[in-house]
Order: C-alpha cells, then structure tokens, then sequence
C-alpha cells in the first residue's frame, strides 16, 4: 500500500530468541513466517491480516549470544582438571 496507509495502519512485533539457547522460539518465529506467506493466497483471514497489518519479526534478537551457546563445547568440563 501507500505509506500514508501503511503508517495509519497497526503493527505487530514478534520477537524470539532473547536467549542463546532459545531455539524453539527461534524456530518457531521462522516457521509462522513460513506459514504466514505461504497461506497468503489461500487463507482468507491470513490474507486479511497481512493487508491490514504491518508485522515485524525478530527471530533471533541476540544473535551474539547464540553465537556463543553454540561455539562452546556441549559436554561440561572443569575449570581446574587437577583437584586439590
């Protein structure tokens, strides 16, 4: 549309991965967009929501901690390997 229309019109923000091991939020953030266009043509009311709405997604907002939950190592190792 318009931008006038576009800037008249509500919004929606969707937000997912505030935690590095927040994959199923990630996930499924990815999977509603997927959806979402996907039913653009044949879902009446998905086609009315995307004419009527302006959505944002953020599927991953801290992506740097997710960097970080997956360079390290997934077994547990001690700081200090010579006991005292």
């Amino acid at each position: 549309g318009q931008e006038a229309d576009r800037a008249q019109r509500p919004a929606l923000l969707m937000v997912a991965g505030l935690e590095g091991d927040d994959l199923a939020g990630t996930a499924s953030a990815l999977a509603w967009i997927e959806q979402l266009v996907s039913q653009h043509e044949q879902a009446n009311a998905v086609r009315q929501l995307l004419d009527s709405t302006t959505i944002y997604v953020l599927p991953r907002l801290n992506p740097d901690a997710a960097e970080s939950y997956f360079a390290k190592p997934q077994v547990a190792q001690t700081t200090n390997r010579r006991p005292t």
